[in-house]
């Protein structure tokens, strides 16, 4: 079904943007793609070592993830404000016009690293049916926030935003799930 909607969402935004503007938008898809791949073994190895209870359980579980939201949330923060300043290198670098967008694929990597986090630790706690369904939120919200941002008038940006946006928010509701599932974080214990 994800397969499903990011083939929708290449039709429809080809069709809105053009081949120029499309071009730009698989240019820098594209660049998120080569972050991404990172964030796929990092869920596995959080998934790994979840399951063999290397990370602790219920609240020690909890405080680990919790530290790595946060180290991850302020390292997104400093990639974005240092993406931002250097959006135009980064956009020559990738052959875009839009700078904005171009320094959006930095801190993207960074959310992508945050999800694949969120995913490891509940498949290694056997929640699988939420992260099936995180797959299919995370595209069904990149094309409908996608669409929004572009009909506000972004373009190319607002169509590629539409992806971080959306792992956040699914990063989000996936880290409520994991807070159910396990209860508070510990206070005295975080495995980095």
């Amino acid at each position: 079904a994800s397969n499903a909607v990011g083939l929708v969402f290449t039709v429809l935004f080809a069709r809105i943007l053009g081949a120029e503007g499309y071009g730009s938008l698989a240019a820098l898809l594209s660049t998120f793609l080569i972050l991404a791949v990172p964030g796929s073994a990092v869920q596995v190895a959080v998934a790994r070592e979840t399951a063999m209870g290397r990370l602790g359980t219920g609240a020690e579980l909890a405080a680990s993830l919790s530290r790595w939201r946060l180290a991850l949330l302020v390292a997104c923060g400093v990639v974005a404000v240092i993406a931002a300043l250097l959006r135009d290198q980064i956009a020559s670098v990738l052959s875009v016009e839009e700078a904005w967008a171009a320094a959006a694929t930095l801190p993207t990597g960074c959310l992508w690293l945050l999800l694949s986090v969120e995913r490891g630790a509940l498949q290694g706690q056997h929640a699988y049916r939420p992260v099936a369904w995180s797959l299919l939120l995370e595209a069904f919200g990149r094309l409908a926030i996608g669409l929004v941002l572009v009909a506000a008038g972004l373009s190319v940006s607002g169509a590629y935003l539409g992806t971080p946006l959306s792992m956040l928010v699914v990063a989000a509701a996936l880290a409520w799930v994991a807070r159910r599932r396990l209860g508070a974080p510990a206070r005295e214990h975080a495995t980095v």
